[in-house]
């Protein structure tokens, strides 16, 4: 039996076999006029191929092609996912891509033809997926853009344009993913009530270096704004402590890899590489950090073996100490909702966008802030943020 031997889409669809003479390779092209199948044969599969692959070529120059009818968006998907591997994308977006691919797009789309496809078409299918699964689709459309755009490059699929982008966002589903609470941000006595939290649970524990791990990393990401792994990610190289103002680089992030474990990687955006002006209540938690780091490439919030230390251990801590205060609504990502809104409602949604490394302010005004924006002042959104929160640990840092 004949296994693939070319991306479809590259070439067409291409099975190859032997025979008594050597090696035998197919494709089922489709043009203006109808399918028409091509055949190369070679001494090895390998040479059959490379033949077809050039007869396929001269085929393109005689007319136009449109997609054949056996390929579908399963193996269009394949074919894009192979392409996409190679871009240098992050260990944790070709996972999650991975994911989606598996448990969405193939068993909700795979099953298409391409050349049949349209907006509506999609719509249907993602609609009644998200019914059946309550997956949120945010991620799947993005994919299933990215799989058709795979499709525009080669006139072999005869599409004009990308379908996807044609699609409308399904209705919610009651009591699903998408229904929840709108982003909720810390007023300044609950930013007090975090800190006293880890204080006491602190006190009350005996593992003292974890719970002031806990209220370091949670006094500089409240200050920052940033994402939990760049907070983790930070190293006395990154920090200038004695510029005026004091500044830190968010340059990286902290990721966890299946075989490899944790590691520091670059950010995920050119948006999220950035100069943050460092509020003065956390500047003396950090030069004191900086200081006891062993190099100015190791963390400043090291485990206790020294490495990088997980994102997962400071969430399950901040669950224990959070439980007797009655904070349960409040994650590490609360934090980062707080410095949106301080800025935002100080400064504009300009500059709380910055503050983030966000490259739209559409996603900080869904996601973190809901006010107008003004002109983006850097430099004050490092005073707006210490003068909210400095009287929450300002006896102790």
């Amino acid at each position: 039996m004949g296994r693939p031997a070319l991306r479809p889409g590259e070439q067409g669809l291409v099975s190859t076999d032997r025979y008594p003479g050597g090696w035998r390779a197919r494709a089922r092209l489709g043009t203006v006029s109808g399918t028409v199948a091509v055949t190369a044969t070679g001494p090895t599969q390998r040479a059959a191929v490379e033949a077809l692959r050039r007869r396929v070529d001269e085929r393109r120059g005689d007319q136009p092609l449109v997609p054949s009818a056996a390929v579908t968006v399963d193996e269009l998907a394949t074919a894009w996912w192979r392409a996409y591997k190679q871009t240098g994308a992050r260990d944790g977006t070709l996972r999650a891509y991975r994911s989606v691919l598996k448990n969405h797009l193939r068993p909700a789309f795979g099953d298409l033809v391409v050349g049949e496809v349209t907006g509506r078409v999609l719509d249907d299918r993602l609609k009644r997926w998200v019914t059946e699964t309550g997956v949120k689709p945010k991620t799947l459309k993005v994919i299933l853009r990215h799989v058709f755009d795979h499709a525009l490059k080669d006139e072999a699929y005869g599409l004009a344009t990308n379908p996807a982008s044609a699609m409308q966002w399904p209705e919610k589903p009651k009591g699903g993913r998408e229904s929840k609470n709108p982003p909720r941000a810390l007023r300044p006595d609950e930013w007090r009530a975090v800190v006293t939290a880890i204080r006491e649970w602190g006190a009350a524990s005996p593992r003292r270096n974890a719970a002031a791990s806990l209220l370091d990393v949670y006094v500089t990401q409240g200050a920052l704004g940033t994402r939990i792994n760049e907070v983790l990610a930070l190293r006395p190289c990154d920090l200038n402590l004695d510029a005026q103002p004091p500044v830190a680089y968010v340059t990286g992030s902290v990721e966890y890899t299946r075989g490899k474990g944790l590691s520091r990687s670059n950010v995920k955006s050119g948006a999220s590489i950035r100069a943050l002006v460092i509020p003065a209540f956390v500047v003396p938690t950090l030069r004191r950090r900086a200081e006891e780091a062993p190099t100015p490439t190791t963390p400043i919030f090291p485990s206790s073996k020294g490495t990088w230390l997980w994102a997962n251990n400071i969430r399950r801590q901040w669950r224990v100490a959070r439980t007797a205060a009655g904070l349960d609504w409040v994650t590490p990502h609360t934090l980062r909702r707080t410095v949106a809104s301080i800025v935002d409602r100080e400064l504009g949604l300009e500059a709380a966008s910055a503050q983030l490394g966000h490259a739209r302010t559409s996603t900080t005004r869904e996601h973190y802030a809901a006010l107008p924006s003004m002109p983006h002042r850097a430099h004050e959104a490092a005073d707006v943020i210490d003068q909210t929160m400095r009287s929450a640990v300002s006896d102790e840092t």
